[in-house]
């Protein structure tokens, strides 16, 4: 979507789907299977399929997580030492986006203080900088600080994670809602249909922008 020129949400917080921009979008994915550049059988793979048929160096493209990078590169893989990464393509030309988003740490507002007060010590250690350079070297998590992307020792334990900060920091939100799961459930649903031909990408987006307005109060 941001790819094509779209906006993933309006100025009044709405979630932007069925516009020009979402539809070139998707008819883009779906011509990736008719033009043949992408094999039918993606339409059943989650990340380790993907991982697997990349590994084994039978796709010359693949989105995944970073970690992927490291299982590339361990011994006895055939694609080890010739992997690189670059940002989603733009009609544009210009560099694209990827999605921001990571994992929470919080706090029961119910616990006692003493429960409270370990619980701030161990978020406090977990999202430190030293617990993000462990993270980022041993799992390929990408630091949330800034600053440890410059550190010596992620450059010289994990180049490959110190090398992404551009692409981090060129990274867009996600819609924040409460009803994440579900938006995220209609648009797999919807999305899948159009990328297997089962409805036109017109038909998708539309369904898809009628479902999450309901969800998300629009119309009501």
């Amino acid at each position: 979507l941001w790819g094509h020129g779209g906006q993933a949400l309006g100025e009044d917080g709405r979630v932007l789907l069925d516009t020009e921009a979402g539809r070139e979008a998707l008819g883009y994915l779906r011509g990736l299977l008719t033009r043949g550049v992408s094999p039918e059988t993606v339409m059943g793979f989650g990340e380790e399929e993907a991982r697997r048929v990349f590994q084994e160096g039978r796709a010359v493209f693949m989105r995944n997580w970073p970690y992927a990078w490291s299982e590339a590169q361990k011994e006895g893989s055939p694609i080890r030492g010739k992997v690189g990464m670059a940002p989603l393509p733009t009609v544009s030309g210009e560099p694209g986006f990827g999605t921001l988003g990571g994992y929470q740490l919080a706090v029961n507002a119910k616990v006692s203080p003493e429960r409270r007060r370990l619980a701030e010590k161990l978020i406090a250690h977990l999202t430190s900088p030293e617990a993000n350079l462990v993270l980022a070297v041993h799992y390929a998590r990408n630091p949330p600080r800034a600053a440890v992307y410059d550190d010596a020792r992620l450059k010289q334990g994990s180049p490959f994670i110190a090398s992404l900060r551009e692409m981090v920091e060129r990274a867009r939100p996600r819609p924040v809602t409460p009803y994440y799961n579900l938006i995220s459930d209609v648009l797999q649903s919807e999305f899948s249909a159009a990328v297997a031909g089962i409805r036109t990408p017109e038909e998708a987006l539309g369904r898809a922008q009628k479902q999450v307005d309901h969800l998300m109060g629009e119309g009501r």
